[in-house]
């Protein structure tokens, strides 16, 4: 009689795959052999404590989730106003790069008329101081180089 139930206990373990010996003597459990009865009450018991902590664990699982979710949706539209605040710098950015362009377009041309015009100028600026020094010439002739010669004399001491 003892062998048949310790066959049976021995199919019900392998049947449910049990390894839980060492589980069972922690928590004060007879040693084997079990009987049907003590086995269906371990089972029983360890079922509804594996089934407590998979409850427990889905809750926990659940608030996370619900956690990640708002965390994503806040992450999501700071990415989507960091987004929108880029594509406004890089549309004022090229507004700019337009801006100037058309700046530069503008007074680089202003900019070589004016240096046409300075030529223009600086030869006319060169012809009129040869003509006032002509001029300077005819009028003072000799005078104008004794002043100069005077001005540049090398012993001033010998005038007093």
């Amino acid at each position: 009689m003892q062998k048949k139930q310790k066959n049976k206990n021995h199919k019900l373990y392998k049947k449910l795959k049990l390894r839980v010996k060492p589980t069972l003597e922690r928590l004060g459990f007879p040693k084997q052999p079990y009987t049907t009865e003590q086995l269906e009450e371990i089972l029983k018991t360890i079922t509804a404590k594996y089934i407590d902590r998979l409850e427990s664990d889905l809750v926990n699982n659940f608030y996370l989730i619900a956690d990640y979710i708002s965390t994503l949706a806040v992450q999501k539209s700071f990415i989507s106003e960091q987004r929108n605040e880029l594509h406004r710098k890089i549309k004022f950015t090229e507004d700019l790069k337009k801006v100037n362009e058309t700046m530069i377009d503008k007074y680089e041309d202003k900019f070589e008329e004016y240096e046409k015009a300075n030529e223009g100028l600086k030869k006319q600026n060169t012809q009129l101081i040869l003509n006032v020094e002509d001029l300077k010439r005819r009028l003072f002739g000799s005078f104008e180089r004794k002043l100069k010669d005077f001005a540049l004399r090398p012993d001033k001491k010998k005038d007093n």
